[in-house]
């Protein structure tokens, strides 16, 4: 599959306008006043004017409760005092005001070569015939508590969406974003996944994290300080997201979803796919944190480094990886527990076994093939075998890279950046609170970190840089469980792998293949795993795959939904 040139296409429109001018801060009444609420609202919707049909003047409303949009810097709930009042009234981000940059056209369609391949390739009772019915909107989603969730929605205004065979509305996609970021970073995925599936798209902001509420009553935090390995702890961490989360699904009326996940999200994703089986049709996990066992002596090693004796990184760190190979047809879906019959009821087995069949004939994008000897190169690693019949075997193409980096630093002293994490994870602080703190250092780490972008047109860059950071400002609250379920070095406390034996619902771990995000987890869960698996590598991309290959991305993507469960048709999705 040929990766179109990022700088000209990323699966919508272009952002309209630059970064805002300072002078723009200075009329407007929170310009007087500077506010990271209102500069992290005006970045989120800077990225998601990418959207066409992006509609900021008409705010997503909760299907059952009222939103909370008052933009303050209260966490948890909503002010009602005379600032909350002011900024309800001038703010472009609040219900019944005009944003800034409005997008006059966001009712109006798209291309007409994007409608008429639409309506040449779908049946027009269960798919859309033109992308022009379709809305976005962003709004706070009340779960109960004061709290909210941030929600955009992508939405078709007649109601008109892909079906199941059984004539049910297909699932909608749900995506959660990592650590650090927020519903913007799905930027250049909405538009192409919304229209081309049929199916209504969502991206939601992690409770405390984003622009969601951020509460800063924390027990799980308050236990952390005291019992920093309990288990009960990072079961009581990781239940705060997730509960969210369910919380949100009840009030968006939403009985069954398919739920992305990326890094943070791709962990809080597989961990709600285990506790809430009957709401998850599939599962994408992309690049996802916590799925991988430390290293051997990586725990005692992270005990010395605790206590200051540590001089240097684990052996191994900054090493290169073995590179992706990609998957083959006919071998990738794995239901590889050889005691997998005696584990779930006899129906069970059976819809996996239908599910298997379903994956093995889907059509599979353009492959390049790979040798048919089974050789093992010492800097590579042992090759693809040989297919069955002789013939070469297939794989969707991996890319050049013959090795995945880890991340790089941004400090080149090692020491300083272990004292660093040292005391970041003793103290149970986290990197946005070192952005907060370090002044005009925490704009330069960010700015650095969206420096490597430098496949993002310059508007778009800016404009994820004055996310994140701004985002960062925010008061602390979610961000603080890095810490608590992982290991410096972001190694989980308590890994996936054994846990996801019990998972029941059809996953895909998809990584970049440039990605420092260990696939072999992923490898080895897979192994053990009772459902239909991939493992996906997308070619020209690292961790943050569907922003930097947002065409290959969505695509599999989309090839996948087009399988989602036993139901639904592959007829209804665009050929790509």
């Amino acid at each position: 599959m040929t990766t179109a040139d990022p700088a000209t296409t990323t699966g919508g429109s272009a952002i309209a306008q630059p970064p805002i001018p300072f002078r723009h801060y200075l009329t407007t009444l929170p310009g007087r006043w500077p506010s990271t609420e209102f500069k992290a609202h005006y970045a989120e919707h800077q990225l998601l004017s990418n959207i066409s049909f992006f509609c900021p003047d008409e705010p997503l409303e909760s299907p059952t409760a009222p939103i909370s949009r008052d933009g303050s810097n209260v966490c948890g709930g909503k002010a009602t005092g005379l600032v909350s009042h002011v900024w309800n009234r001038l703010s472009p981000f609040s219900g019944g005001h005009t944003a800034v940059n409005k997008n006059t056209q966001c009712r109006a369609s798209t291309t007409s070569s994007n409608a008429s391949a639409v309506s040449a390739t779908s049946s027009p009772s269960q798919t859309p015939v033109s992308p022009s019915g379709w809305v976005a909107r962003v709004g706070n989603i009340d779960i109960g508590n004061g709290l909210f969730l941030r929600t955009v929605a992508l939405e078709r205004e007649d109601g008109i969406y892909t079906t199941t065979t059984d004539g049910q509305e297909a699932a909608p996609l749900v995506m959660g974003h990592g650590f650090g970021t927020g519903i913007g970073i799905f930027f250049r995925n909405y538009e192409s996944l919304a229209i081309r599936s049929g199916r209504r798209v969502y991206g939601i902001d992690w409770l405390g994290m984003g622009l969601s509420a951020r509460p800063n009553d924390l027990p799980w935090l308050k236990a952390a300080r005291t019992h920093p390995d309990d288990p009960a702890t990072i079961h009581q961490t990781e239940a705060f997201f997730i509960e969210a989360l369910d919380r949100w699904r009840v009030t968006m009326g939403i009985e069954k979803m398919v739920l992305l996940g990326h890094s943070f999200g791709g962990y809080m994703a597989a961990l709600y796919g285990l506790h809430y089986p009957d709401h998850v049709e599939k599962l994408f996990l992309v690049s996802p944190l916590g799925v991988a066992e430390p290293p051997k002596g990586f725990i005692p090693w992270v005990r010395q480094m605790m206590e200051g004796k540590a001089t240097d990184f684990f052996p191994g760190f900054g090493a290169d990886r073995p590179r992706a190979t990609g998957w083959v047809p006919g071998t990738e879906v794995e239901l590889a527990n050889p005691n997998y019959a005696s584990l779930p009821p006899q129906e069970v087995q059976e819809t996996i076994a239908q599910q298997a069949e379903e994956y093995a004939g889907v059509d599979l994008p353009p492959a390049e093939p790979t040798a048919k000897s089974d050789t093992t190169d010492p800097t590579t690693g042992p090759s693809q075998p040989a297919a069955a019949d002789g013939g070469d075997e297939r794989v969707w193409k991996a890319g050049t890279p013959e090795h995945r980096r880890q991340p790089r630093l941004f400090i080149n002293n090692r020491q300083l950046v272990l004292k660093l994490l040292a005391m970041v994870w003793r103290s149970h602080y986290s990197p946005q609170w070192i952005v907060r703190r370090g002044g005009p250092l925490g704009s330069m780490l960010v700015n650095q970190y969206i420096g490597r972008y430098e496949y993002l047109p310059l508007p778009e860059r800016n404009a994820l840089s004055d996310y994140l950071y701004h985002l960062a400002s925010r008061p602390g609250s979610g961000e603080y469980s890095l810490t608590i379920l992982t290991y410096p070095f972001v190694f989980p406390r308590l890994p996936l792998v054994p846990r996801l034996t019990t998972l029941r619902v059809p996953t895909v771990f998809m990584y970049g293949v440039n990605d420092w995000m260990d696939y072999r987890g992923a490898e080895a869960a897979s192994r053990q795993m009772p459902v239909p698996t991939r493992i996906v590598h997308i070619d020209n991309a690292g961790h943050n795959l569907m922003v930097e290959n947002p065409e290959d991305f969505n695509a599999y993507v989309l090839k996948e939904l087009a399988i989602s469960g036993d139901r639904v048709s592959a007829d209804h999705v665009l050929d790509l």
